[in-house]
């Protein structure tokens, strides 16, 4: 039996996990889910509780706080929860021998137009960015005092889901009000449906409790495909086929928030070393966009 904790169950994240890991009917796996109002993460004493009642072999984090736009102000909250919430439970999952699978996000990267590799150094452009990255060093200097501590960290890009407040949830209800809108047309990246990564998550864990070797580090998902903010929301359009021409494009001017325009990067790490293989982003959305509906 293999018990996994998942930290942030209300999320985009730890909904798919849910429910992907009901339709694997997997008895060898046993999850628990906690969510904030059972596991506070800035809090030491909670995690180290929750790890003391039962051996997880993981603990998935999925808990964030994911507000860009506030997090430019609310900056000791982003950085509590991303950043020392992740050191508390990187230290404790090390003192407990339990493996860390911790999602980060795109955002610790800058703009600049050149593929984004695991290995690549890595510059925020905004406070929750700088947060994310915060959390992600935490992680390895465990490692790097604790050599035996065993953690993954994987970044994922433009999440979504039926679950929650999402980019696609927004445009889809936008193109139904019937009002013309703008998209920006000059943020380039990679899509990734929150069920398609909830997998890849599960299927790691399947395949190092049988004969794959655990191979812990940095690692990227998103689904196959680079686009524009503004085709991603033409795709959405198309789906609900009103002919209307609602999505325009526009640039980005005048935000108060800098956010990396093009995020194009490398997932080899995951073809390598678990044979992940990646779906379509535009048949993922539509599959998505049909649990919407």
């Amino acid at each position: 039996m293999i018990n996994i904790l998942v930290i942030g169950k209300n999320g985009q994240l730890g909904n798919c996990i849910k429910e992907e890991a009901a339709l694997l009917c997997d008895a060898n796996l046993q999850i628990y889910y906690k969510g904030r109002e059972e596991l506070d993460i800035t809090s030491f004493e909670q995690i180290n509780k929750a790890l003391d009642v039962i051996h997880y072999d993981y603990v998935i984090n999925c808990s964030a706080y994911t507000d860009v736009a506030k997090a430019e102000t609310d900056i000791d909250n982003a950085n509590n929860v991303n950043g020392i919430g992740v050191k508390y439970l990187a230290e404790l999952c090390e003192h407990y021998n339990t493996r860390l699978i911790h999602i980060s996000t795109d955002f610790v990267f800058d703009s600049t137009c050149n593929v984004k590799y695991e290995s690549s150094d890595i510059h925020p452009l905004n406070q929750y960015g700088l947060s994310k990255a915060q959390g992600e060093e935490y992680i390895k200097q465990v490692e790097k005092d604790h050599p035996n501590f065993e953690y993954m960290i994987i970044r994922t890009s433009w999440l979504y889901s039926k679950y929650g407040k999402n980019f696609v949830k927004t445009m889809y209800h936008k193109i139904l009000k019937g009002d013309h809108f703008n998209v920006v047309c000059d943020q380039v990246g990679s899509p990734t449906c929150a069920n398609n990564l909830a997998r890849c998550i599960l299927e790691i864990i399947q395949k190092c409790s049988k004969n794959y070797s655990f191979i812990g580090g940095v690692y990227h998902y998103s689904d196959d495909g680079i686009i524009s903010r503004y085709d991603f929301a033409k795709a959405i359009e198309e789906f609900i086929d009103n002919g209307s021409n609602i999505v325009q494009p526009c640039f980005t001017i005048g935000t108060n928030v800098r956010r990396p325009a093009y995020v194009v990067w490398s997932k080899n790490q995951l073809v390598v070393h678990y044979d992940i293989k990646f779906n379509y982003w535009k048949s993922s959305l539509f599959r998505t966009l049909c649990k919407i509906v």
